[in-house]
């Protein structure tokens, strides 16, 4: 019988990773008027401002994607706990 393994380390640093990156996603837009000045020149500054955008929608998608893989991860080791305690008070009541 195969042994199935839940690091559960894993799974709760995707689920803080995919929040970081979410966050960081959220903040891009508001960080895109402080950070014009960096881009100098007006060309630039134009062409990155329109880059920041179009980027948007994608943006968007991507970290409610993002947002939604941690979430899962998070009730993967929810279940997997709740199945591990059910098993564990079964193994220590013995067979019925």
């Amino acid at each position: 019988m195969a042994n199935l393994k839940v690091d559960f380390a894993i799974l709760e640093s995707i689920r803080r990773s995919a929040a970081q990156i979410t966050a960081e996603f959220e903040d891009l837009n508001e960080r895109r008027e402080t950070d014009a000045v960096m881009w100098g020149g007006y060309q630039v500054r134009s062409a990155m401002d329109d880059f920041a955008s179009n980027w948007h929608i994608h943006r968007e998608a991507l970290s409610e994607q993002i947002r939604t893989l941690g979430e899962k991860c998070s009730g993967v080791a929810e279940t997997f706990r709740a199945v591990e305690q059910v098993l564990s008070q079964a193994a220590q009541q013995g067979p019925s």
